[in-house]
């Protein structure tokens, strides 16, 4: 004799096949430099900062650092990560982000001189990006930051002005022209004053 069951709801079982996709992780990243406006030869020291906006935990993120090519490294720190350098591009590896702000990484480095050829035009540009290998990320548009290298530079105490990597902007080259002017007008008080010691003599 054959018997229903009267409640069919609870008759249906699943087991997890894994590979489960972890949770949504909006990843963001800082970058900074000081100083703000280096030039050729100068000790930059780069600060990234790698945050988790959530809500999922972000695994096996990767923050990677352009630098200027030929950039000498000085001092490095960058606890809790994992950093080696492959020519001018630092990759930096951590296991797992919580929601929240990674470890800062910070690398010290003396600027090269500037060339035509660089892919980053100016003095101490640098990009980072960041990105985590199990996550899906809802926002990518601030997983990258870039800074600008230094269009050009006043040398001595006189009014040499060069504009630096390849053809800037035009105000760039607007901002450089001023600064040659002024420069000239300060080159012209020192003379100014030179002669007129000259003439008490």
């Amino acid at each position: 004799m054959q018997t229903r069951d009267p409640d069919l709801s609870n008759n249906l079982a699943s087991v997890s096949a894994g590979n489960v996709t972890p949770g949504a992780a909006d990843l963001s990243i800082a970058l900074s430099r000081t100083p703000e406006l280096p030039g050729e030869g100068e000790l930059v020291r780069y600060t990234v900062l790698a945050s988790n906006k959530g809500p999922g935990s972000a695994n096996n993120v990767l923050v990677t650092l352009q630098l200027p090519a030929g950039a000498e490294l000085v001092e490095s720190s960058f606890a809790g990560w994992s950093c080696q350098a492959t020519l001018s591009t630092w990759l930096c590896t951590l296991a797992t982000l919580a929601p929240g702000e990674a470890s800062p990484i910070a690398l010290t480095v003396r600027l090269p001189t500037v060339s035509e050829n660089d892919v980053l035009t100016g003095a101490g540009g640098a990009v980072a990006n960041v990105q985590a290998a199990d996550n899906a990320d809802p926002n990518l548009a601030d997983n990258s930051a870039t800074l600008a290298g230094t269009p050009y530079k006043v040398t001595g105490g006189g009014f040499s002005c060069t504009v630096s990597g390849q053809a800037g902007s035009a105000n760039q080259l607007l901002a450089a022209l001023g600064l040659l002017l002024l420069g000239l007008a300060t080159h012209r008080q020192r003379l100014r004053r030179l002669r007129a010691d000259r003439a008490r003599l």
